[in-house]
């Protein structure tokens, strides 16, 4: 009989405990935790890591963090971390992002959302518009393909415009129309296979008259020292 009054006594006890526990977590007040977000700047470049982390949020009833969960607004999917260090995340393309992030306490109560805009660099947009030449200044230079010698070719006056003598095609690149919609494009380079044909927005270069093509590469650099590149292919018929 002792026994069973004995057990009956620690049942009602745990009981009393539990219950407590819980009235008490109920009746004193406590709020829920505070996202912060920490940033270094808010400028990036593409591919660049985003310089965040959670080490601002905190709780203000003292309770632990246990969730950071981050959304980059690019419509990928929520990063979820068990700390506040920043997560590996970087934007391949130019835009404005939102960054969202909510953290979440041992008691299972979620924070209010935090956000911050970040805009990335877009790239450089190189244009180039080769023309195959028929006439040119007179002592205009060319960069011959594939030598990478500097010509003044010779040429002669026919009734139909001046023609060149030698056996190659003569050609003008014009990269002027390159843009970059949010900076200004700083410089712009025109290569060969490697080789550098010259700077600037036109370029004279001669190719031969053998019917292969050779591919031109334009690059150019904006503001913040970002580069785009494209290629071009050009054909000389047989001369």
């Amino acid at each position: 009989m002792t026994r069973r009054i004995a057990v009956v006594v620690a049942i009602l006890v745990l009981t009393i405990v539990v219950c407590g526990c819980e009235l008490l977590q109920n009746l004193i007040p406590t709020l829920p935790p505070e996202a912060v977000i920490s940033i270094e700047k808010t400028r990036l470049q593409p591919n660049e890591s985003v310089p965040v982390s959670a080490r601002g949020s905190t709780s203000p009833s003292g309770n632990a963090l246990t969730e950071f969960i981050w959304n980059f607004g690019d419509g990928s999917s929520d990063v979820v971390l068990s700390h506040p260090h920043a997560p590996r995340y970087s934007y391949p393309y130019g835009g404005n992002y939102t960054i969202t992030l909510v953290v979440k306490d041992d008691w299972g109560r979620y924070s209010n959302p935090d956000t911050i805009l970040v805009t990335v660099n877009h790239h450089p947009v190189p244009v180039a518009y080769p023309q195959k030449l028929t006439s040119w200044p007179i002592g205009q230079a060319f960069y011959r393909i594939p030598d990478g010698q500097v010509v003044y070719p010779r040429s002669r006056i026919e009734p139909q415009g001046i023609i060149p003598v030698m056996s190659y095609t003569y050609w003008k690149i014009d990269s002027s129309s390159s843009s970059d919609r949010d900076g200004w494009i700083i410089s712009q380079h025109l290569n060969w296979a490697g080789n550098h044909i010259g700077s600037g927005q036109v370029f004279y270069i001669a190719i031969p008259a053998d019917g292969s093509m050779y591919t031109i590469e334009l690059t150019v650099i904006d503001n913040e020292g970002l580069g785009n590149s494209m290629r071009y292919g050009l054909v000389s018929p047989l001369g």
